[in-house]
């Protein structure tokens, strides 16, 4: 497995931090992964080693203000910030795995060159894939989805929300809501490592964030209608940080034909980091292989 990191940057001052695993053998797809609240793409790379024993490249950046990426820790307004590094990252993953003899570079395409391209996010990460899939669908061959965060549950109380937007515009790094990292995995190895990460973010969610992430839910579930790639929706059934009716929303308002949800009885959030992590990659794996043709 070959691993590469890149400094990218994003706008002004600001940079990203990218990152990708290669396969040893020939490859036959890349999977483009957005990560979610608190963490980093370099937690990915126990993912990115089983597949690139499939011969699958994954391709991640650190989201601006988490990692080793700039930014105020995990504080956005708006998520068009995310979205514009996902793209910043998926420009990067382009240049590095298309084949040199394709089309021209502004084209809007379902793969890059010859090689698929695949787009995955977690959590939050799969709130700002959803947005990212409206806008750029047609340059994936297909969309996997984990423990996506497209909804509060249970909805916060309308006097709830306003105070938090007050808080939001007044003092918008104020830590509001901290999640326990207990929800993460059952595997007490992958908890504790995330508590001793100096790049995971602990702390609690900031008031800009929230404010952010309620008007992201709304502006991407009023635009699920609109995905029509194959998609995979996958999600712990145990799940106490994002509610699997998530990823119910999902599949009910998603436009695409080629659609599945996949629920994992006892799994917790990170399911790509549970005790039966290698199973759970390898489903996901399979439905990716199953694409690859479709999209030649």
């Amino acid at each position: 497995m070959n691993h590469t990191v890149q400094t990218l940057e994003l706008s002004g001052s600001d940079t990203l931090r990218y990152q990708s695993w290669h396969p040893e053998k020939s490859l036959r797809g890349v999977m483009l992964v957005v990560h979610g609240f608190a963490e980093h793409g370099g937690r990915y790379e126990e993912f990115a080693a089983q597949l690139n024993r499939r011969g699958f490249a994954v391709a991640t950046i650190d989201l601006p203000g988490h990692g080793k990426s700039t930014g105020a820790r995990c504080c956005v307004t708006h998520f068009d910030q995310f979205l514009r590094a996902v793209e910043v990252g998926h420009e990067a993953a382009e240049r590095e795995f298309r084949a040199q003899d394709n089309v021209s570079e502004g084209e809007a395409r379902r793969v890059s060159g010859n090689v698929p391209f695949f787009l995955l996010g977690h959590s939050m990460g799969g709130l700002i894939a959803s947005l990212y899939a409206q806008r750029h669908g047609s340059r994936f061959a297909g969309a996997l989805f984990s423990g996506s965060a497209m909804l509060s549950e249970p909805a916060p109380p309308k006097l709830q929300v306003a105070m938090v937007k007050l808080v939001a515009r007044l003092f918008p790094a104020a830590g509001l809501l901290k999640l326990d990292a207990r929800g993460v995995s059952r595997d007490p190895a992958v908890v504790e490592k995330y508590l001793n990460d100096p790049l995971v973010y602990t702390g609690k969610i900031p008031a800009c964030l929230l404010v952010a992430m309620f008007a992201a839910m709304d502006q991407s579930v009023s635009g699920l209608g609109d995905i029509s790639l194959p998609v995979l929706i996958m999600h712990g059934e145990a799940d106490t940080i994002v509610s699997p009716k998530a990823s119910h929303l999902l599949m009910d308002k998603i436009g695409s034909n080629d659609k599945e949800l996949r629920l994992f009885p006892g799994l917790f959030h990170e399911i790509f980091n549970e005790p039966e992590r290698e199973e759970v990659i390898d489903e996901a794996i399979q439905w990716a292989e199953a694409r690859l043709t479709q999209a030649k």
